[in-house]
């Protein structure tokens, strides 16, 4: 063989000139995906190779990543291949980019710690920022998924996900799909094309002149016999890879075997030169096809019985037969037909034999059977025979699946594991836990159930039981749920182990009824187990029950167990639960001061993990705790972020990201904005008891508030508390405010704050206006004292709550009755919070101030026109007014009235009668100005 025969390739892309140009020109232009598909060997992956080095070329970047026939199962093989090699070539993910490292790691081991949360929809988000940060400026990005076909469920998520959002990202995405196949990867390219987010580029057969021309550039100098030419095109069927194949055996063996090849196969060429090659790199060839298109070729020479160097040497022969092609350190079938054409040269007789060694060869050299190996393992070991062995191998690759959150493949796995053993129970018993971690209750029931009916074994049973539980919880079915951790009880009484499980599950069932009682009792027995058991994820599940239902009565207990469990995660490496307590802990400053720290704590700590479902709860929460400070520009900007990770991700956690906004709009007094929020979370149709009740109590109420409409904030508060009747459990922040509202407007006042008082469950503002509720009523009975007292202890608790919001909407409400029944400070109340309502922007809630204000007979302070905005409560209380602050700002820094007036633009007579007034309200002297503008915050220490 002369070494021209290593080069009977065509070194040109003939009939596909059109096609090129297109996809370069779609590369241009970025933001969009190409599906290109054709018949085996007709030239997709040709034309994809041409269009890569022309993107190089032109400076652009290129990420190549191929699913495969023996790796359909692996999860996320094309996305691991093009990733990895970025990491080798030095690419990393920029710092911009860390929340996203650890759904990164997932797939670059290198980049950092794993994620535990397994949505291919985040890490879809992850690969979609990378790409964009990775794209060399004024060019894009080609990503290329080669052999759609073959891929497994999680890469087509991916996939689908970022050609969704390439609106305005500088990608061109290019996937190839081979004609006559089925399955999901079909299925996706068939949605995208027919929804136009992708373009159809379907590549035909060559015609005559063309096959001819192919021929030409494949041999070069080399003339083409006329017979040969005619005989080449009659048994090409117009397939590129056949005419290069055919002319490839022809020039080995002689022209007369063009006309003897059978259409539309590489059969009989392949065995032709297979024929040609020694036996050993016979040997070599087949167990390598049984490892894939693209194979390790050190396993393939162990199977073989060969040593390295010895089969370095067979497979540069099988390089220049045209079989294998170099594919950078290792090698590859030069085509999936060749591939093919190869396994099926193996006489069935041998075939098990050469897949016993391939098994053996893949345990010898990586025992642990990483990454791809185990399900490739799987699959060699069923061709053997070894159905045992298989099944093992499978359900292994299953479990890894399950352990990263692919649970497509998970699933997958494990039903090939059930196909080929005797006893499918086995396999069953992971497909329960994987319907139950996907949150699939209907079919997790169902098998559940069959394996219930079939089986005997006790512990099984129990397990099956607990297992089902978790899917029922997951449903919100509590009463199932419970009824599983009673059959757990009843079926193992001695498994201590079990048993707080068991416990744990009916707690958490409990707790879903609003049983806080019973459910704090189950929860501190399971508590107790599993200490004794060793199962620390129980202990956290346990303490967190616990906590929840102190929280509305007993911040310090809630607090502890919180605290415990936090700790327990620490030292057991439990991620999730570090986050879940960091989380709660957070919530009880939501509850009680208002301070953000310990949630912004939680986020950032769920955002290193991966954990970013987790960081969408925390920024609804945090919205909660910035809504209640009054801080809402920071309450917005969380909702939004919930919303748009809810959207992006499919999160149970939409509505209510939804209506926290219609909250932030009825502060701000935007009433149509927050009745648009409210429709829409209720559309959705998930959590429309919360939803309904907060519309009314949390929402609906203060915005009536805000406009002053007291009667109507009554009766929104009324609508609220019928709702919270039907879940007494359930923890909202409006029974007091409705309360105060009932006893302001003296009408069922007395009733409202009766049964607020007897609520087992509240929060600390609520009890807070409850008791300023209390004190309107003592002045109502005319007790002034007893009314300013108990407003006293009211106002000092709201104090606690940063922001001020809560304090100063509970001065605003109890302010006119206040002065009516003459008692406490109305008008130094009203001036606070109206300096406290500016401050944060509430327009609304600042002109209501104004105008009680006004109605009591008071001045109304205004606006600052100089370098003071906003008067602190502090002077506000002493009636300085915005222009007084002002002016008391630079007083205080020694200036002359008449260089106040300079810097103010005002006459120095009118700075005079300014000082004039700030000596009488402050009751102190031009020098004690300086001490007043210090405790006002006006001039540094």
């Amino acid at each position: 063989m002369s070494s021209r025969e290593t080069t009977l390739l065509s070194r040109a892309l003939v009939g596909r000139g059109a096609e090129l140009t297109a996809l370069q020109d779609a590369w241009r232009e970025g933001s969009t995906a190409r599906v290109v598909s054709s018949a085996a060997g007709v030239g997709k992956s040709r034309l994809v190779r041409e269009l890569s080095s022309w993107a190089l070329a032109a400076g652009g970047l290129v990420l190549t990543g191929r699913c495969s026939s023996t790796g359909q199962n692996l999860p996320l093989r094309p996305w691991r291949e093009t990733l990895l090699a970025a990491a080798r070539a030095g690419r990393r993910p920029p710092a911009a980019l860390d929340a996203f490292v650890p759904a990164l790691a997932r797939v670059v081991p290198e980049w950092g710690a794993p994620s535990f949360d397994g949505s291919p929809l985040v890490l879809g988000e992850a690969v979609l920022r990378l790409l964009v940060s990775w794209t060399p400026d004024g060019t894009s990005t080609l990503l290329v998924v080669e052999d759609l076909q073959w891929a497994d469920p999680e890469s087509l998520a991916v996939l689908e996900y970022v050609i969704d959002n390439l609106a305005d990202v500088p990608v061109l995405v290019v996937t190839t799909l081979r004609d006559g196949e089925g399955g999901l990867g079909a299925d996706l390219a068939r949605d995208l094309v027919t929804r136009r987010a992708a373009v159809a580029v379907r590549l035909q057969p060559l015609t005559d002149d063309e096959v001819l021309a192919v021929a030409r550039s494949c041999l070069g100098n080399d003339e083409l016999p006329a017979d040969a030419g005619r005989a080449l095109i009659d048994r090409c069927d117009g397939v590129p890879f056949l005419v290069e194949e055919l002319l490839a055996t022809a020039v080995q063996s002689g022209w007369d075997t063009i006309g003897t090849g059978v259409p539309g196969s590489v059969a009989t060429a392949v065995e032709t030169r297979l024929d040609g090659l020694p036996r050993t790199a016979r040997t070599l060839l087949a167990a390598a096809a049984l490892l894939g298109r693209q194979f390790d070729w050190i396993v393939a020479a162990t199977a073989a019985g060969v040593g390295e160097d010895e089969a370095a040497e067979l497979l540069r022969l099988a390089v220049r037969a045209q079989l294998v092609a170099v594919d950078g350190a290792g090698f590859r079938f030069r085509h999936a037909l060749t591939r093919d054409a190869v396994a099926g040269h193996i006489l069935p007789a041998a075939r098990a034999a050469v897949a016993a060694r391939v098994v053996e060869a893949l345990i010898a050299i990586d025992p642990d059977l990483a990454g791809e190996r185990c399900s490739l393992a799987a699959e060699v070991a069923a061709v053997a025979g070894r159905t045992e062995v298989a099944r093992e191998l499978w359900l292994r690759a299953a479990a890894r699946a399950l352990d990263e959150g692919s649970l497509a493949s998970a699933e997958a796995l494990a039903s090939r594991a059930r196909e080929v053993s005797d006893d499918p129970a086995v396999a069953d018993r992971f497909l329960l836990r994987v319907f139950a971690f996907a949150g699939q209750t209907e079919r997790a029931t169902a098998l559940g159930q069959q394996l219930l009916a079939h089986g005997s074994d006790l512990q099984d049973h129990a397990e099956i039981h607990l297992v089902l539980g978790s899917a029922d919880l997951a449903a919100g079915r509590w009463d199932d749920a419970e009824m599983h951790a009673v059959s757990t009880r009843a079926l193992v009484p001695g498994d201590a182990a079990r048993l707080c499980r068991a416990d744990a599950l009916a707690a958490l069932a409990a707790m879903g009824r609003d049983e806080t009682d019973t459910a704090v009792t189950l929860a501190s027995v399971a508590l107790e187990g599993a200490r004794r058991t060793g199962q620390p994820a129980v202990e956290c599940e346990a303490l967190e029950v616990i906590g929840r239902a102190a929280r509305g009565h007993d911040v310090g207990a809630a607090e502890a167990a919180f605290t415990e469990a936090y700790g327990i995660a620490v030292a057991a490496g439990l991620g999730l639960w570090q986050v879940r307590a960091m989380q709660e802990l957070g919530t009880i400053d939501l509850f009680h001061s208002l301070a953000p720290d310990r949630l912004l704590a939680a986020r950032s700590t769920a955002i290193k993990l991966g954990a970013l479902a987790a960081a969408a709860v925390i920024d609804l929460q945090l919205c909660a705790l910035y809504d209640e400070r009054g801080d809402m520009a920071d309450a917005m900007a969380a909702a939004q972020r919930c919303e748009d990770a809810s959207r992006r991700w499919r999160l149970s956690t939409l509505p209510m990201s939804l209506f926290m906004q219609a909250a932030v709009h009825a502060r701000t007094g935007d009433r149509a904005a927050m009745e648009t929020a409210i429709d829409a979370a209720l559309a959705i149709g998930e959590d429309r008891r919360y939803v309904e009740a907060g519309a009314f109590g949390n929402a609906r109420a203060v915005y009536h508030v805000a406009t002053g409409e007291l009667r109507k904030a009554a009766e929104a508060g009324d609508q609220g508390m019928a709702l919270l009747r039907n879940h007494p459990g359930a923890v909202h922040p409006f029974p007091g405010l409705w309360a105060l509202l009932r006893t302001v407007v003296d009408d069922g006042g007395e009733a409202a704050r009766a049964e607020v008082a007897a609520l087992q469950v509240d929060t600390p503002v609520s009890r807070e206006m409850l008791m300023a509720a209390e004190a309107v009523a003592l002045g109502q009975a005319g007790d002034r004292g007893a009314a300013a007292a108990r407003f006293t202890e009211a106002d000092a608790a709201l104090a606690r709550h940063q922001g001020g919001f809560r304090q100063s909407m509970t001065r605003l409400l109890l302010a006119p009755a206040a002065h009516a029944d003459g008692w406490g400070k109305p008008i130094a109340w009203l001036r606070e919070s109206l300096a406290s309502f500016e401050s944060n922007d509430l327009d609304a809630f600042a002109a209501r101030c104004r105008a009680v204000l006004r109605q009591l007979g008071a001045p109304v302070p205004r606006r600052g026109r100089g370098e003071v905005a906003v008067v602190s409560p502090a002077l506000a209380a002493r009636g300085i007014t915005s222009r007084e602050a002002d002016v008391l700002a630079l007083v205080a820094t020694g200036a002359t009235n008449r260089e106040v007036g300079e810097r103010l633009f005002i006459s120095t007579r009118t700075v005079d009668k300014h000082v004039e007034r700030l000596l009488q309200k402050g009751a102190t002297s031009r020098a004690g100005l300086a001490d007043l503008a210090r405790e006002a915050g006006l001039l540094s220490t």
